[in-house]
């Protein structure tokens, strides 16, 4: 009996293998070389989607998003290391910062002196205060309330300095 040989049973052995090798690393390394374009210009209009989406908020536009009247409520926070006064929505944890909770007091202001300094007083929440007077303790105070709400909520914006 004679052995039944493949059909292509030349070409494995031949020439053709390599070829066939070689054209199917090239059509792998264009299609992942294109893919990975695609998703690298994906990626960056994202991200440059999301630095567009960073709003900048006067005190003023800020002051109303305090969680009345179906308002989204923000808190802006002091990052002491870029000087930057994120705004962070603190919608998520309404029965905290919300309308009757206990930290609605900061809802729609630049909470940052009174989270370094401790004090609940609504005069002083409300007061444009300094931060760069605060003592190295107070420093690390607001260091620790910031780093919490940076990891728990959404940054809504910036608020302007100053403003």
């Amino acid at each position: 009996m004679t052995a039944h040989k493949p059909r292509f049973a030349s070409h494995q052995n031949g020439p053709f293998k390599y070829e066939l090798a070689g054209f199917s690393g090239f059509f792998l390394l264009v299609s992942d070389s294109q893919t990975a374009v695609v998703g690298t210009k994906t990626k960056t209009k994202q991200l440059c989607a999301m630095a567009e989406a960073v709003r900048e908020f006067s005190r003023e536009e800020l002051r109303p998003n305090t969680g009345a009247d179906n308002t989204p409520i923000y808190v802006a926070v002091r990052d002491v290391e870029s000087l930057e006064i994120t705004v962070f929505d603190m919608s998520g944890a309404s029965s905290f910062y919300g309308p009757g909770g206990p930290y609605n007091l900061f809802a729609g202001r630049d909470a940052s002196f009174a989270l370094a300094t401790g004090c609940l007083d609504p005069a002083i929440v409300d007061l444009e205060k300094n931060t760069d007077d605060l003592s190295p303790q107070e420093i690390q105070q607001l260091m620790g309330w910031y780093k919490k709400f940076q990891d728990k909520y959404p940054k809504a914006g910036v608020l302007k300095w100053r403003s």
